[in-house]
């Protein structure tokens, strides 16, 4: 929801490709009799979609952008 990373992630996609060389899929089975299931699911989502959506980064006071210069 924030414009910035927004615009950032819209205009520089290649930056922000999801590859997971895990077999999600087989990852998932052999999880199964995992006794935190709630733990497994959120470990698969963010393998499936990437962990960033849920990252916290809008933090009032800070710059949008880091400027080294």
């Amino acid at each position: 929801m924030h414009p910035v990373v927004r615009e950032t992630v819209i205009q520089n996609p290649s930056l922000f490709e999801i590859i997971t060389p895990i077999k999600l899929k087989v990852f998932e089975d052999l999880l199964k009799d995992h006794p935190n299931q709630v733990f497994v699911k959120s470990v698969c989502d963010g393998l499936q979609y990437g962990f960033w959506p849920w990252a916290d980064i809008w933090k009032p006071g800070y710059p949008n952008e880091l400027d080294l210069s």
